[in-house]
């Protein structure tokens, strides 16, 4: 039996924080009934915004690394992937 996935995309802009800041994860974690940090994936290009706010929330995140970048060991991914496609082995 499949379930349903549902995705809701925030932006910085309208949210008026700007990542990696908590309080923008917050915000997005207190509009999304039932949020559990287990099922969320972070998805992002940028490892010090996207990838650093998700794993500071404390969620699974996925860089999504097009030109082959080397990441900093300070700042690493749960996934890392090169084209969008990929998502369909991690989801």
């Amino acid at each position: 039996m499949f379930g349903i996935i549902t995705m809701v995309i925030f932006d910085s802009q309208s949210i008026g924080y700007q990542k990696p800041k908590e309080e923008f994860f917050n915000y997005v974690i207190s509009h999304i009934s039932e949020f559990n940090r287990k099922d969320a994936l972070v998805i992002g290009v940028s490892l010090n915004t996207d990838i650093k706010g998700g794993r500071q929330s404390g969620m699974d995140t996925c860089w999504v690394n097009r030109i082959g970048q080397i990441s900093p060991a300070e700042i690493k991914s749960t996934y890392t992937i090169s084209n969008l496609i990929e998502l369909t082995s991690i989801c």
